[in-house]
């Protein structure tokens, strides 16, 4: 092909290439307002719009990388996860700026620090009230106490929680849970 006839063929491909990566980035920015979570919809978004180039392939592997990125998420600043999404982010914006001023109390049901207080401007999660199905709130957390919760419940303990193995084993003891809440927790922490 002569000099002329690429760059006229690129001219006519141009607009194609913005417009799939403006379809995705469009798609993209309305799934992530909605809470959306799932890639599988950016790839659909990018089918959706031809030509499915490389350039789309780009602009997918860009978004993926940017989801827990997004300057909009609580998860950014306070270290709350991203998949509670807007009621989780809402509910914490009303304690927010309290506990980053005056500090706090706990309301976790079982709070296994010496005291229920929350220093002000320390970490803190938000707890669920999981005894009416989770989607309700208690308020302020520590923690360790929000991370306890989880155990005794059977979620798996993360590496990133600040909640140690010994300590959630000591809780366990200090707060005479029952044996087959105490073995929960033991396999929750990977204990045999």
């Amino acid at each position: 092909m002569t000099s002329k006839k690429v760059e006229e063929r690129e001219d006519r491909l141009f607009p194609w290439f913005l417009c799939t990566f403006m379809g995705i980035g469009t798609a993209c920015l309305y799934a992530l307002s909605k809470g959306a979570d799932a890639p599988i919809l950016y790839i659909v978004a990018g089918l959706t719009v031809p030509p499915f180039s490389l350039g789309t392939i780009a602009a997918i592997f860009w978004v993926w990388e940017k989801l827990d990125e997004s300057p909009n998420s609580t998860a950014a600043s306070t270290g709350a996860p991203v998949e509670y999404g807007d009621p989780h982010e809402r509910e914490r914006a009303k304690y927010a700026e309290v506990i980053r001023v005056r500090g706090g109390n706990c309301t976790e049901r079982r709070c296994i620090k010496e005291t229920r207080t929350i220093a002000a401007g320390s970490k803190w999660h938000l707890a669920h009230d999981h005894q009416l199905g989770g989607h309700n709130y208690l308020g302020p957390a520590h923690p360790e106490c929000n991370e306890f919760e989880a155990l005794v419940r059977g979620v798996k303990r993360s590496s990133d929680w600040s909640l140690s193995p010994t300590e959630a084993l000591n809780a366990c003891r200090r707060l005479g849970l029952d044996e087959s809440s105490t073995r929960i927790v033991e396999m929750s922490l990977g204990i045999n």
